[in-house]
């Protein structure tokens, strides 16, 4: 999944309505552009800068608040397979750091599968 297409996922969970990319958005280094339009059609006329994700904890932490209790133990357990190279099924302090410590592209990744919104990147 490019990085692009997981962000607009996790924007649309939030409740972002993408009408169409913007002409002259920004790029912040990653070679995606920022700005979207966004609102209820046919209005799209509000712009507002596209969150980042897949680098940006704050972010994910706001995202993370869609998720309902269910959803939310689901999360935790595709974070730990993502973070650990060992057994996810026995809790350990080092799988707990590991998942303390998690990339925000790893929050984000793991988001995305819980939602069944995941997919593989095609070779």
């Amino acid at each position: 999944m490019t990085p692009e297409a997981q962000r607009i996922a996790i924007a649309e969970v939030c409740g972002w309505k993408a009408c169409h990319k913007s002409v002259g958005g920004f790029d912040n280094g990653d070679g995606i552009l920022d700005r979207y339009v966004i609102g209820i059609p046919p209005d799209c006329t509000l712009h507002k800068i596209l969150p980042n994700y897949l680098n940006d904890l704050n972010a994910m932490h706001k995202a993370l608040k869609f998720l309902d209790d269910e959803q939310q133990i689901s999360f935790m357990m595709h974070l730990a397979s993502i973070v650990s190279d060992f057994d996810v099924g026995k809790l350990t302090w080092r799988l707990v750091e590991k998942m303390l410590s998690a990339t925000a592209a790893q929050l984000a990744e793991a988001f995305l599968r819980t939602l069944n919104l995941w997919t593989p990147r095609h070779q």
